[in-house]
């Protein structure tokens, strides 16, 4: 109530729900609360501006190579009733009704719709989808998603001249695909991205694929990888494949090495029949050293008797088994102080204390209590070199190291 001659202010909000846009004239009736007072009238006018609806983009199912599905929620219409909702995409951010989409026509309210199919999509391909709704005042925009279409398999996937132990691998790469993921299996087809070997997981269209054992059949299966906007893997949902028997020849030699992410002291005392690059040794080895006597050498070959730093990403690490032949290098030259040795067998340990040391003065020695293996956290003093690994080793002068068998 109001006191005579008193005054108040308020706020009086108008439900305009079901008007068009445009100008109105509204009574507002007052009355003050006081014994015998009659209310009065005021007259005030209102414009009725419409309001764009409130949309909200639901998630993307159904993903394929070229199609996918998606729908929308309407959670405000503004003024009147939408008459046409969809879904909008591009391959670039924010798109908008005038780039690609998908559309209904009626009248809808604060509700669900969809989900509506967006096809003739490129496989591999990252999509920006928004979902909008139509009234009087324009088109509502929801917020953005994204998807990525998958790529498509390899095709014409070969096998070709099939040798002792390797094979040529030949395939076209799938359309959107950035690299082809090759595995392989005895007996049988690899039957997902887990069975089976790894081989080859690359952009290239050929591989020479090896070592591999003799005299056995390989069953050679590709798949096809690309990344989506947030940079994890999209695969194809199908893949190629295809068959090869080597020639008879001598077994390979398995040797298991533990690798650990970071920084790792290692050493393959195995005849990889050419199969010597670092990172086909070393699967996604992103940098391998050895030491020269002053300093460090990048390599990009592993070869037996020689220690390396090689630096593994954590995706990366785990068990792995390398293999070849066995190594005709029985023993390796040592520079006057510290060295980074490999192993010299791929399934025997050697005791310090039985190593070999030849030098021309026939007094070199190899300082036992000077031996070092690094175990990822820090460095140990084993009391043998045993397979796989590398250590530093000092010496007092030039000689050749060897094992005692």
């Amino acid at each position: 109530a109001l006191p005579p001659g008193g005054s108040s202010e308020h706020v009086v909000a108008v439900d305009a729900t079901g008007l068009a846009a445009g100008d109105y004239e509204a009574t507002i009736t007052v009355q003050t609360g006081l014994p015998d007072d009659y209310p009065f009238r005021v007259l005030v006018s209102l414009h009725v501006t419409p309001g764009l609806a409130a949309v909200t983009t639901g998630p993307i199912t159904d993903i394929t190579e070229t199609s996918a599905s998606g729908s929308g929620a309407i959670s405000y219409v503004g003024m009147d009733l939408c008459d046409a909702v969809g879904l909008c995409w591009s391959t670039t951010p924010l798109p908008l009704v005038s780039d690609s989409s998908v559309e209904l026509t009626g009248a809808f309210g604060e509700e669900d719709f969809g989900p509506l199919l967006m096809d003739g999509l490129s496989p591999g391909t990252i999509y920006f989808v928004r979902a909008y709704a139509h009234n009087s005042a324009g088109y509502g925009y929801g917020g953005q998603v994204s998807f990525t279409t998958l790529p498509s398999p390899p095709s014409a996937l070969e096998a070709s001249d099939p040798g002792t132990y390797q094979v040529t691998l030949e395939w076209t790469p799938g359309d959107g695909a950035q690299w082809t993921h090759i595995r392989v299996k005895q007996g049988s087809y690899p039957v997902d991205r887990e069975d089976g070997d790894p081989v080859y997981d690359g952009p290239d269209s050929s591989y020479v694929c090896g070592p591999l054992d003799p005299g056995a059949t390989h069953y050679f299966r590709a798949w096809s990888r690309t990344l989506d906007a947030d940079g994890a893997p999209v695969w194809s949902d199908s893949s190629a494949g295809t068959w090869a028997t080597t020639d008879e020849g001598d077994d390979l030699l398995s040797m298991p090495i533990d690798i650990h992410a970071g920084w790792n002291m290692v050493s393959v005392p195995l005849d990889l029949l050419g199969f010597d690059d670092v990172t086909r040794v070393f699967p996604g080895a992103v940098a391998a050293y050895t030491w020269n006597g002053t300093t460090y050498e990048p390599v990009t070959i592993i070869a037996p008797g020689i220690g390396y730093w090689v630096a593994i990403p954590q995706s990366a690490s785990g068990p792995l088994t390398i293999r070849g032949l066995p190594s005709e290098v029985q023993s390796c030259d040592l520079f006057a102080g510290w060295n980074l040795v490999g192993s010299l067998s791929s399934v025997e340990s050697a005791s310090l204390a039985d190593l070999n040391v030849v030098g021309a003065s026939g007094m070199e020695t190899v300082n036992t209590d000077c031996v070092y293996w690094w175990n990822g956290t820090s460095y140990i003093t084993p009391t043998a070199i045993e397979p796989g690994k590398a250590y530093w080793i000092e010496v007092s002068g030039l000689c050749s190291l060897s094992l005692p068998y």
